[in-house]
């Protein structure tokens, strides 16, 4: 199954960079599955294809300053 990954995907089996692949079945359904990639194969289904959800949408609230922790007493 011919995949786009997302990221960089490490293991026994070696090494795959962020891009195009031809991989396993299981292998490239599971990739999918984890929203690591995404299939580029002409039978792929629109179900098993991940959709970007974009960006998060802001908020009117400012974000909490940081604390320090404190150290003794």
């Amino acid at each position: 199954m011919r995949v786009r990954l997302h990221s960089l995907a490490a293991g026994p089996d070696g090494v795959l960079q962020p891009g195009e692949h031809d991989l396993a079945e299981a292998f490239a359904r599971a990739l999918v599955a984890g929203g690591y990639a995404v299939p580029i194969d002409a039978d792929a289904t629109p179900e098993s294809a991940e959709t970007d959800p974009g960006p998060e949408p802001e908020t009117t609230e400012a974000p909490r300053p940081a604390t320090p922790k404190r150290k003794g007493k």
